[in-house]
């Protein structure tokens, strides 16, 4: 999943997006059509990821490990689930047919034990594990992946993922119980991104008495029914106290035997202040927890007891305006976008608000992207109040009467910035870019609110411009930028869109040559930064600190779906 975060800064949401490309793989000899080609097996997978990470086999199990997290997830539902919270907690509990490997971001096995390509890269043929249960005991079966994909597609569902597998796929169908098929329109460089890679498989036997629209409040998604919350992962739903917390516990009969969980139980535990779980961490009450960029020196230095383990990050942290024209006038001129980015001291930003954490966002690609060429980039938005006054002047905005207010047809520039409340670093951005644009006459007023309120407000329209990190794009943000996919299919929250993006965003989904491909990816991003679509400010790292007896902690950029099924507590009292 992809999604907005909070900012505490937490890392990406979702699932995270890669551009490795399924297609990638080795004749299978063992197929009737050896021209074939098979990806990366399960076997093969795993034997990689314990190489990597140096997976410590558990000395102990039992026990129950605590992680903080902000707020609760918005669903039980991986179909309608979208920010990072809902990855963490529902990428414990519902497999897809693939994943993004935590190596490097490559697609590896997931249910499937592993899928075959045709030789012209448009029929992909999923293997699903043949002991691959429910958590009620019931098969997962293909028929599962169609019922899955058809309510991804329907009008009338809620899936964000809607405009993206429609763009691509073809279509889709079961080959007896364990064998799905996936046919592309014509070879996609990306088609896991687009499809499979990013949907969790739901079971059918529980959502098919169940119209599309009514998913979210639904028993199984709310949590109201645990007996409705059926996933097929390595552990099962336990229960959900909103506003405290939310508890899996270990699946015996998970079909990966060497898979099974190390604990009993894993509880995410609702601390929206920062600063209160930094301080349950130190307490004891806590065994995970992410740290804000200006806290890490300070919590290494006071406490070198503790595991500190930070990575680059897939995301970045942005301010988004409304520019629907029907909604605002404010912000649909994109000189007005342009100023109120010149007016940022970004580069002050980091040092002082992340000591250093992060990377100033120029263009719309983050460093680990094969996207990411600064230097290619042709609008900078260097610190420039000057340059962002003309703009602002050249739009109409102006100060008629001298009182450093902007004003426009008898019309004041006067806004309202929401942002997730109780956050530390967010309070201080938001404090910050309320000063820099009241300097060049902008009167932007923050608000703190709820973030599911937040969310839910970004996705009908209801605000004028809220404060948020996304994550989860590594290379292909049509999601983000496209004219089909405004909500609810689709995260254009801020309704801003180019044709031209849209053209090279579809070039560049059936662009094979990798080459061509960041061609075109660079001259699409350079398109929404050129006219501010999204007013992006840094690219983040992330970083968790763990208690000492917490063992094989991995976390990854490329997924949010960490491996909890590794975790032992080396005192399990």
């Amino acid at each position: 999943m992809q999604g907005a975060t909070t900012l505490g800064l937490a890392t990406s949401v979702a699932s995270m997006k890669q551009s490795a490309v399924g297609a990638q793989g080795t004749p299978v000899s063992a197929t009737p059509a050896a021209s074939w080609t098979r990806s990366i097996t399960r076997s093969e997978y795993l034997a990689a990821l314990r190489s990597h990470f140096s997976i410590v086999p558990p000395e102990t199990r039992g026990g129950h490990a605590l992680m903080a997290i902000s707020e609760d997830p918005g669903t039980l539902n991986p179909m309608i689930g979208t920010d990072f919270t809902d990855s963490l907690v529902l990428g414990s509990m519902f497999s897809g047919l693939v994943q993004p490997g935590l190596i490097d971001g490559s697609w590896a096995p997931d249910l499937a034990d592993y899928w075959e390509v045709s030789p012209d890269g448009t029929t992909y043929v999923f293997h699903i594990h043949p002991q691959a249960t429910w958590h009620d005991g019931r098969p997962v079966t293909a028929h599962d992946c169609v019922f899955t994909l058809d309510a991804v597609l329907h009008e009338s569902g809620l899936s964000a993922f809607r405009s993206d597998v429609a763009s691509v796929v073809k279509g889709y169908r079961a080959i007896g119980d364990l064998t799905f098929e996936l046919t592309a329109q014509r070879p996609v460089a990306n088609l896991f991104d687009k499809s499979v890679g990013y949907i969790a498989i739901v079971p059918k036997h529980i959502w098919e008495a169940i119209p599309y629209p009514d998913w979210g409040a639904a028993p199984g998604a709310t949590g109201a029914d645990p007996s409705q919350v059926v996933g097929s992962g390595p552990f099962r739903f336990g229960e959900w106290a909103l506003g405290d917390h939310v508890t899996v516990v270990r699946n015996d009969d998970y079909w990966i035997p060497d898979l099974v969980p190390a604990l009993d139980a894993f509880s995410w535990k609702v601390l929206p202040e920062e600063s209160v779980a930094r301080q349950a961490l130190i307490a004891g009450d806590i065994d995970i927890c992410d740290v804000a960029p200006g806290q890490v020196a300070a919590l290494r230095d006071s406490h070198p007891e503790f595991s500190i383990l930070t990575h680059d990050e897939l995301g970045w942290a942005n301010y988004t305006l409304n520019g629907d024209p029907e909604h605002l006038p404010f912000f649909v001129d994109a000189r007005v976008r342009q100023a109120m980015l010149f007016a940022l001291d970004r580069d002050a930003m980091i040092e002082s608000m992340l000591d250093g954490f992060g990377v100033r966002a120029d263009g719309i690609y983050p460093p680990p992207s094969p996207a990411y060429a600064p230097e290619r980039v042709t609008t900078i938005y260097d610190h420039d109040p000057a340059r962002a006054r003309i703009l602002l002047d050249e739009a109409g905005w102006v100060d008629a009467d001298g009182d450093s207010g902007r004003e426009q047809d008898g019309v004041t520039f006067r806004a309202e910035i929401l942002y997730a409340q109780a956050h530390e670093l967010s309070r201080q951005i938001v404090t910050y870019l309320q000063q820099a644009w009241s300097e060049i006459g902008l009167d932007i007023q923050p608000r703190a609110i709820a973030f599911p309120e937040m969310q839910e407000r970004q996705a009908s329209g209801d605000f004028e411009v809220t404060f948020h990190g996304w994550g989860g794009f590594l290379d292909d943000q049509g999601a983000l930028y496209r004219c089909d996919a405004l909500p609810p299919h689709g995260f254009n929250l801020q309704r801003i869109c180019n044709p031209e993006f849209d053209r090279l965003n579809d070039a560049s989904l059936f662009e094979l040559d990798p080459v061509k491909r960041r061609e075109l990816w660079i001259e699409q991003g350079n398109i929404v930064n050129d006219e501010a679509h999204l007013g992006l400010l840094f690219f983040r790292t992330s970083t968790y600190a763990t208690q000492p007896r917490v063992k094989n902690f991995v976390a990854s950029p490329y997924s949010t779906s960490w491996p909890l099924a590794w975790i032992w507590l080396e005192d399990t009292d």
